[in-house]
């Protein structure tokens, strides 16, 4: 079987990422909170808001959560150890929900 272009990859990300551009990063909000990406997703879990499908190990937001602008989804594209072209998608954070993490963050005392 052919895989497929890069610049057919680009596009495919860039079309399946648009509308996710004015989003931050799990990785620069956490910076701004002074921890790393992983201990922010390990505190949203806590807390009950994120959760980590089982299936495809991918971040969500908890149903009570869903649906209320907080997050968009981005996809990042790569191949696997096999050679098939693998879709990892995780949230990425709307102003809304930057405001709604910081919030919940300082009002549970996090000890870095």
């Amino acid at each position: 079987m052919m895989q497929p272009t890069q610049e057919y990859i680009r596009k495919l990300q860039q079309k399946r990422n648009a509308g996710t551009e004015d989003c931050m990063l799990s990785t620069d909000l956490a910076r701004e909170l002074g921890i790393n990406a992983p201990d922010l997703h390990h505190f949203l879990i806590d807390v009950g808001f994120l959760f980590r499908e089982r299936s495809t190990r991918e971040l969500k937001l908890c149903k009570p959560f869903a649906g209320l602008g907080y997050a968009k989804t981005r996809s990042h594209f790569r191949y696997n150890s096999k050679g098939d072209l693998t879709e990892t998608r995780f949230p990425v954070w709307t102003k809304k929900g930057q405001e709604f993490i910081r919030k919940l963050f300082k009002s549970k005392k996090v000890k870095r």
